[in-house]
């Protein structure tokens, strides 16, 4: 009993959390796809987002195999490496 409602308790914690983010970050939790016809998702705005702010590592994953073809597209616009490594490549 006590290890489901623990469960329970970190599911709820963890919704909780994935509803504040998406409430900060101003992300639309009914919108579906993967941005489209150029568009940004919010799968992308999250990524720029982590990276932008120094917060990897991150784990980001998608059910549907046609979105993530198309995340994967997206994320090929960023640069992943870090500021010393793009200085050092350049230099």
């Amino acid at each position: 009993m006590h290890g489901k409602s623990c469960t329970n308790s970190r599911k709820k914690l963890i919704k909780l959390g994935f509803d504040l983010i998406l409430l900060l970050f101003n992300l639309d939790p009914r919108r579906s796809g993967a941005g489209g016809a150029g568009g940004e998702s919010d799968c992308f705005r999250l990524v720029k987002l982590i990276m932008e702010n120094d917060w990897a590592p991150a784990i980001v994953f998608s059910f549907s195999k046609k979105e993530c073809e198309a995340y994967a597209l997206q994320m090929s616009k960023l640069d992943f490496n870090t500021r010393k490594v793009t200085v050092l490549k350049n230099s």
